[in-house]
């Protein structure tokens, strides 16, 4: 989901901007124009919640102003103003359920929702547009879905992610200003996404993966639908257990939903695809890879859609998806494969296909291992790849 970016005009607007620092009358007067501006530039981040609080702190205390002016200093830059104002609340906030109207007087502690509103009301004490949004997150922990919030502040012509409550409590503070917009805008994401999946410290997905499986979340490309079903058994191993033949399909639409920068529904109608059933499954990315001809069923009305998929599977599953996003289809020879007689009759083209592309190799120079599971973060990997390779 991308985006639309505000045009670097915006900021020049004298009525918008120019907002006196000691003024709350000047900032309610400007508050409904810039509203309306920011919710008709973000109509695309927050669509996924529907839980949202957007809009401007009409009333910003004078411990905002106060704080904010102090930290800032003589600082101008509106990008540096703001990492200065999210750098101290992370040093010297405290969390903890406290009412968010206690943050001062309880020696700057509070909970994601307090710090989200603070660090609104001190940006914008300094002009700077700052948003809130709030919907669910993963607990670093547990890893289960729980209520978050956030920010998003506008400077140098683009919106920049923050999670203070990260900055707070995470290991590594870097993570949680400025982050991905990918990382943010999916169901159930936030910008601290990346540290709560510890893929810094490779904990939850193997090395040579790793940089791969955080660029596929900036990307996109890993739905949280996957995500849900996987925490449901959770392990250290996460990423490398074998993947289901429904995440499989679950990433192929997410793959051309962030190609085309458009919904499965839409992308269905263009291609005049229509949807069908199994009796066993009717999650809707199944249907719709199936009705754009991306997966198959068994033959007697069935999916399989917790069944692991094999590697000849997932090469059938690129290959098609592939040939939706209409690129070349020749296939590499596979004699080196001293195993290629035990690959599929049906699943040799892709095979070949996959391997042209350079989507996807064998298990060494001389196997294939057709019949062998793919893990989570192998089909992470591959649909990456295949989604980089059809950019060009």
């Amino acid at each position: 989901m991308r985006i639309k970016r505000l045009a670097a005009t915006l900021l020049l607007t004298a009525t918008v901007f120019s907002i006196a620092a000691g003024s709350t009358t000047a900032m309610a007067a400007s508050a409904t124009d810039l509203y309306d501006e920011i919710l008709a530039n973000n109509k695309e981040f927050i669509e996924f919640h529907d839980n949202e609080t957007i809009g401007l702190p009409l009333e910003i205390s004078e411990e905002a102003r106060k704080l904010s002016n102090e930290i800032v200093g003589d600082e101008t830059d509106p990008y540096k103003k703001a990492r200065l104002i999210y750098d101290w609340m992370s040093e010297h906030s405290t969390y903890g359920s406290m009412p968010m109207t206690t943050y001062y007087e309880e020696g700057y502690t509070g909970n994601c929702h307090t710090f989200a509103r603070e660090f609104q009301k001190m940006c914008w004490a300094q002009n700077i547009p700052c948003v809130y949004y709030s919907g669910k997150a993963y607990n670093p922990y547990t890893l289960e879905p729980a209520d978050h919030a956030w920010n998003a502040f506008f400077a140098d012509g683009e919106w920049h992610l923050v999670d203070v409550t990260g900055g707070v409590t995470g290991a590594n503070r870097q993570v949680f200003f400025d982050a991905s917009i990918e990382q943010a805008t999916q169901p159930y994401a936030t910008a601290n996404l990346k540290e709560f999946w510890n893929i810094e410290n490779r904990e939850k997905v193997n090395a040579w993966a790793a940089d791969d499986v955080t660029q596929a979340f900036a990307y996109g490309l890993i739905p949280y639908t996957c995500i849900d079903d996987w925490n449901n058994s959770l392990t250290k191993t996460i990423c490398t257990d074998n993947c289901s033949r429904k995440s499989f399909a679950q990433m192929a639409v997410a793959l051309l939903e962030a190609y085309y920068g458009k919904g499965i529904d839409e992308i269905l109608t263009e291609k005049g695809a229509t949807i069908g059933s199994f009796t066993d499954t009717d999650d809707p990315a199944v249907l719709a890879a199936n009705a754009l001809g991306i997966v198959n069923g068994y033959g007697n009305g069935t999916f399989g859609p917790e069944n692991s998929i094999t590697r000849q599977e997932a090469a059938a599953i690129l290959a098609r998806t592939a040939q939706v996003l209409e690129l070349p289809q020749n296939g590499a020879d596979l004699s080196a494969f001293t195993d290629h007689s035990q690959i599929g009759t049906w699943a040799r083209e892709s095979v070949a296909v996959c391997k042209e592309l350079g989507v996807m190799q064998g298990t060494s120079d001389t196997a294939f291992s057709p019949l062998a599971p793919y893990t989570r973060e192998q089909c992470i990997v591959t649909i990456k790849r295949l989604f980089e390779t059809a950019r060009g």
